[in-house]
């Protein structure tokens, strides 16, 4: 069964990842394993661990606030 990993990646318009050691010691992973995940290459498939894992981790990079953007952490203002 192929993830969709790569494919939300890409729709958030990223190319090419490089995952920091810290994410990896978050989702419990390697590296090795990480890109055999967003790759869909290797002969395991994601474990249920492995996914709840990854749903977490989205979620939270979905979720980010963005007045994490903006020093006084007031709403930024986008002008035309």
């Amino acid at each position: 069964m192929e993830n969709r990993l790569q494919k939300i990646f890409t729709q958030w318009g990223f190319e090419k990842l490089s995952p920091t050691d810290a994410l990896l010691e978050k989702l419990d992973m390697t590296r090795k394993r990480f890109f055999q995940l967003v790759e869909n290459k290797g002969n395991q498939e994601m474990t249920v661990s492995e996914q709840l894992r990854l749903q977490a981790w989205l979620k939270s990079i979905h979720k980010i606030d963005m007045r994490l953007f903006d020093e006084a952490g007031t709403q930024l203002k986008i002008q035309d």
